[in-house]
């Protein structure tokens, strides 16, 4: 039986800096303390940024948010929401939405996210699983708003 782990203020951020080292991956803690990882689909030509997050009163609550590097031009926003709509009741997670405020470039990001509870405690294989889900899951987005409905970012 995997040993449980008790939520305490920083056991996300271990845990994740555990599940980078664990798989060579680079990742940076920002000002708050969550890890950011950087990820390409060169097949695709984008990059994510992956946000391991911490939140919570308790830093209970693990979040992963990923936002492209690549962005929604504002002609094109209204038809992104409603592929992201479309993957939101098709999918069971994570969730998709497209930022309502514009980038600095006058354009909108695509933002996938998805979050536990883990209050009562995680070991590792669940943890590690559910990140390790979550990236798949956001890569396969990715692909499907790209290769299958022909949606250009830029």
């Amino acid at each position: 039986m995997p040993s449980i782990v008790n939520i305490n203020p920083d056991t996300i951020q271990r845990m994740a800096v555990e599940y980078c080292k664990g798989r060579e991956l680079k990742y940076m803690t920002d000002d708050d303390g969550d890890i950011v990882l950087l990820l390409s689909d060169s097949d695709l030509g984008i990059k994510y940024q992956i946000n391991v997050i911490a939140g919570g009163q308790k830093h209970e609550i693990l979040y992963v948010r990923a936002v492209f590097d690549k962005e929604v031009e504002p002609r094109s926003a209204s038809t992104a929401r409603v592929l992201c709509d479309e993957h939101n009741r098709n999918k069971r997670w994570p969730k998709a939405f497209v930022r309502s405020t514009p980038t600095s470039r006058g354009n909108y990001d695509i933002v996938m996210e998805e979050q536990i509870d883990l209050e009562l405690g995680v070991h590792k294989e669940l943890f590690d699983d559910f990140i390790t889900t979550v990236m798949l899951s956001i890569q396969s987005f990715g692909k499907w708003l790209i290769e299958e409905k022909g949606f250009q970012l830029i």
